[in-house]
């Protein structure tokens, strides 16, 4: 295996689904596979280590309805005219349209 196979394997480690027995060779002999693997190892331990945070019992009801706000809100004048422009020209064409507004006409 290579060494980016190593480290996806690696990657994939947990408590459940430890190093198989060929990265285990493999970090052995590869002192950069091997800090890789220690580097991980080790924030695997701190992130462990933090406790739990719990969302409000109403974070779901909120969130939805907030969500629900956003999409109901009016857009204003200026939004509506960015997203018309957004979708019907590009800046190239907005520049190609005035330079050939600035050209004298004879």
């Amino acid at each position: 295996m290579k060494c980016q196979d190593i480290r996806a394997a690696i990657d994939t480690m947990s408590k459940r689904a430890p190093m198989s027995h060929e990265v285990k060779s493999h970090t052995g002999t590869c002192t950069d596979c091997s800090r890789y693997a220690d580097q991980t190892t080790a924030l695997l331990s701190l992130l462990s280590a933090q406790p739990r945070v719990e969302a409000p019992a109403d974070f779901d009801f909120r969130l939805r309805a907030r969500i629900a706000r956003a999409q109901a809100e009016p857009r204003g004048v200026m939004a509506t005219i960015e997203a018309f422009w957004s979708k019907s020209f590009s800046w190239g064409q907005a520049a190609s349209a005035v330079a050939t507004l600035a050209l004298p006409s004879h």
